[in-house]
């Protein structure tokens, strides 16, 4: 199977989209059976200047700024998305402990870097 997350694809496959993603340690109502290595993804946007500008209105208010809200929500999903395909390369069904890391830069671009341990987990039987 190719490298999805290197294809710069923006749609999820069908299998990667089943990749169950948690910041736990472990995941309820399975048992991790391997651990596959550490997977981490980034994804860096600009913002834009009517995005900047927007935010500077919100900050000159006092306001939330929805534009920028937004826009590192799509920083998130892409690098989700990214995260969930490096974890499928690897055989996994899940990504365990992960956690984010978001900045900004004074070029207008935000980014959003995502690590987890990819795992491979079966059902615990009731």
């Amino acid at each position: 199977m190719p490298d999805l997350w290197q294809s710069g694809i923006e749609e999820e496959s069908e299998y990667a989209r089943r990749i169950r993603v948690t910041t736990t340690p472990a995941l309820e109502g399975y048992r991790v059976t391997a651990y596959l290595g550490v997977v981490s993804a980034e994804t860096v946007l600009g913002t834009g200047f009517f995005s900047e500008l927007a935010s500077w209105m919100a900050d000159l208010f006092g306001a939330e700024s929805r534009t920028l809200a937004w826009k590192i929500d799509q920083a998130r999903d892409s690098a989700l998305r990214k995260l969930r395909a490096k974890a499928l390369d690897l055989g996994a069904d899940a990504v365990i402990g992960t956690s984010f890391a978001y900045s900004s830069n004074s070029r207008s671009m935000v980014s959003v870097i995502v690590t987890g341990t990819a795992v491979n987990a079966a059902p615990i039987p009731r």
